[in-house]
């Protein structure tokens, strides 16, 4: 039953980290790793990540 809630947790740990990372134009194959390797540990991090997204109002 534990080994079932942990695959469970390491899932939604991949799919919030595939999301984030989509949505802020990072790197989704790196992401999804990171989440099944690290967990929830990763989601943290996957959103103190640096945006790759450009403004693009012409401001500098």
């Amino acid at each position: 039953m534990v080994v079932y809630l942990l695959i469970a947790i390491v899932i939604i740990s991949v799919g919030i980290c595939y999301y984030a990372a989509k949505h802020r134009g990072l790197s989704k194959p790196y992401w999804i790793f990171m989440g099944a390797l690290f967990g929830p540990l990763a989601i943290s991090f996957v959103f103190l990540a640096k945006s790759k997204r450009t403004n693009n109002d012409g401001a500098h």
